[in-house]
């Protein structure tokens, strides 16, 4: 069979075919733990995170391509969170729990658009839920007396972080303060005078809540007259 051979560099032919390369860049998939207290202050949170009244988790997107693509990230949060309250454009999932994890998982995952490109990152921390309200009772509410004592009972509803302590303040608004601690204090009302009753229960963990109850009980004092 006869051949030829030809010299494509000696006639400056060449040859041009178009082709598509699909490529994509991952970047690290980043977010960060906070807490956003009761005044609206956020707190970073690195480790295990107690939750007080009114505190939510907020999980937040620092990925450095967030922006580029906010729709390609998806959050997945375990357990049963209340309050969730996802911000796409912002890259922030807020929410709380209404009792402990001792295992939340927490995963951001990132898809590229094309679908070529995914990637996520996974937290786990133990949640404590620490809520706490603050009540009581007082029995008599009445002394017919110059002076008296009365049983107070913590009705408090508190978690399982022992121990708890309780502060009572009781002011009539014209002698000094008498206080009072641990959760059934008997105490005595040394004189005359309608009395406010305030109850501060803190645990372990910091978390506290307080009732400041008014006009609670009334010292009539004795009944006198001279003649």
């Amino acid at each position: 069979e006869n051949s030829i051979d030809i010299d494509y560099a000696s006639i400056g032919c060449s040859i041009n075919k178009p082709f598509t390369i699909n490529y994509g860049v991952v970047y690290d998939t980043e977010f960060t733990v906070s807490k956003l207290l009761a005044d609206g202050n956020e707190v970073l949170e690195a480790g295990n995170i107690v939750l007080c009244n009114d505190e939510k988790i907020v999980l937040r997107n620092t990925s450095i391509h967030q922006s580029a693509c906010p729709s390609c990230f998806s959050w997945d949060i375990s357990g049963a969170p209340l309050d969730l309250v996802e911000n796409e454009a912002a890259g922030t999932v807020t929410f709380s729990y209404g009792s402990d994890d001792p295992a939340a998982i927490w995963k951001l995952v990132y898809t590229e658009e094309t679908g070529v490109c995914a990637d996520s990152l996974t937290e786990t921390r133990d949640v404590n839920v620490d809520y706490i309200d603050a009540k009581f009772t007082a029995d008599p509410i009445v002394v017919c007396e110059a002076s008296g004592n009365v049983q107070m009972t913590s009705t408090s509803l508190i978690g399982n972080t022992l121990p708890y302590t309780y502060d009572w303040t009781f002011d009539n608004n014209q002698d000094p303060v008498v206080t009072g601690s641990n959760d059934t204090p008997l105490i005595n009302l040394p004189s005359p005078g309608v009395y406010d009753i305030t109850l501060e229960v803190t645990s372990s963990t910091g978390c506290s809540d307080e009732l400041d109850s008014t006009a609670v009980v009334r010292v009539t004092g004795d009944t006198e007259f001279t003649v």
